[in-house]
Parts: structure tokens; sequence; C-alpha cells
């Protein structure tokens, strides 16, 4: 089981267990996560604000809930719902990539997500994903 933690709850919370992130307002926290033999991760994650956009309750993004990727693996998102056409980004490049069909690839260790914008500049965010070595 892994233990989550964000420096910043102001900016964004974080369930203890699961792993989900909710942003709270624009602002920057790091994001600690512990295994059971007491290893942890950090990763920097950036809130801002939406612009003309939003977080849209008709905008979803699959597969839902924490990941876990090997370095080199891939994980297939879908979105539903929004506006097409939809940008696919990550918040760490250097930690995974992911193309213009959704498909994630793991890169290097540490904790990302995927995000997906639509035409209209709505957006959403996956649960945390740990790129790891094994």
């Amino acid at each position: 089981p892994y233990q989550w933690r964000s420096s910043q709850t102001g900016v964004a919370t974080i369930d203890a267990t699961s792993g989900l992130l909710t942003a709270k307002s624009p602002g920057a926290t790091t994001i600690t996560v512990t295994d059971s033999t007491g290893l942890t991760a950090n990763a920097s994650v950036s809130v801002v604000s939406s612009g003309g956009g939003g977080t849209s309750p008709n905008l979803t993004l699959l597969p839902s809930g924490l990941k876990i990727v090997k370095v080199g693996a891939t994980l297939q998102f879908s979105v539903t719902g929004g506006t097409a056409p939809y940008t696919w980004g990550t918040a760490n490049s250097a930690l995974g990539s992911v193309d213009a069909t959704g498909l994630f690839l793991g890169i290097a260790p540490g904790i990302t997500t995927v995000n997906v914008r639509d035409a209209n500049g709505n957006t959403a965010v996956s649960a945390n994903i740990i790129v790891s070595l094994q």
C-alpha cells in the first residue's frame, strides 16, 4: 500500500490511500508517496486557472483511479464527453508521454498524471500514475 501527502493542502489535496488528487486553488505543491518499505518519491504539481474553460463534469478520462506503469510499458486512456478534437498531455513529460490517441508511455520512475483538453478548453485529469522500474 502507498501513503500520499500534499505539502500545500490549500493548493491541492490528495487522498492518503487512493492517491486521488483534488485541485483547490492556483499554486504549487509537492506530492509525496511512500511505499510499505519506507521508500518515497516526490512530484511537483502546479495548479493553474483553466482560462476560458474549466473542469467539465461532462468530460471523463478513463481508466480512473491510481495506475502503476512500468518504464517502457504503455497504458491506453480514453475520453468521453466534451467536444473533439482533444489535446493530450502529461504533468511531467520526463516521466511519461501521451500521444494523440491517449496512449501513455512510461519513460522514467516517478509520479505524473495524464490530462486531456477538449475544443472548448474544458479539461479532465487522471488520477496519479506511478511509473516504476518493477
